[in-house]
Parts: C-alpha cells; sequence; structure tokens
C-alpha cells in the first residue's frame, strides 16, 4: 500500500504541469494556398494589360488601379479592331477578366 500512495504525489505533479498546456487554445495554420501570395499576373497592372491585349486585342488607351467595393481592380479602356472602346477590368486578387 505504501507504493500506491508514494506515486500519489508523482502524478499529482505531473498533472498540475500538464493542465496549462491543456488550457491553451490550439495553433491556426493556414493551409498552403492561403499562404502563398497572389499570382504576379493579378497583382500587376503591366501584366493585367498584357491579358486584356491578348484576350481582346486592339489597343490600349489607358489603364488604372482602383479600389471598388473594398476589391483591387485593374480598369483598362481598349480600342477594339471594329473601332469600338471597351471597357475591361481585370480582378486585382486572381487575374480573372470581367467585362462590363
Amino acid at each position: 500500500m505504501s507504493a500506491k500512495w508514494s506515486l500519489l504525489p508523482l502524478l499529482l505533479g505531473a498533472f498540475c504541469m500538464a493542465a496549462p498546456l491543456a488550457a491553451q487554445p490550439p495553433r491556426r495554420v493556414p493551409p498552403a494556398e492561403f499562404a502563398r501570395p497572389p499570382a504576379r499576373a493579378a497583382s500587376d497592372l503591366d501584366d493585367a494589360v498584357a491579358a486584356v491585349r491578348e484576350r481582346v486585342g486592339g489597343r490600349v488607351l489607358s489603364a488604372e488601379t482602383q479600389e471598388e467595393g473594398g476589391r483591387r481592380l485593374h480598369v483598362i479602356r481598349v480600342l477594339t479592331p471594329d473601332g469600338r472602346v471597351r471597357r475591361v477590368q481585370v480582378d486585382g486578387a486572381s487575374g480573372r477578366l470581367l467585362d462590363r
């Protein structure tokens, strides 16, 4: 019976040392795709202009980056081969072309 009681302080000490570790909230590690920066084409105005030239054709008249609704948009005006002026938006985060 004395061996049983001699282990009690050891177990109690181990429990007291482990309790603060269990009380801490778990650390959240973001998935790898969130840790990576967005693609260069999505964030660079020059690359957005090149993508619009390739997709729409014609001559670029103007290009600027705007904040709209909390999103960064590249707004590019293009003179199309058929003579129309077209305003194309490129999402600054994804690089996706948005027609308007």
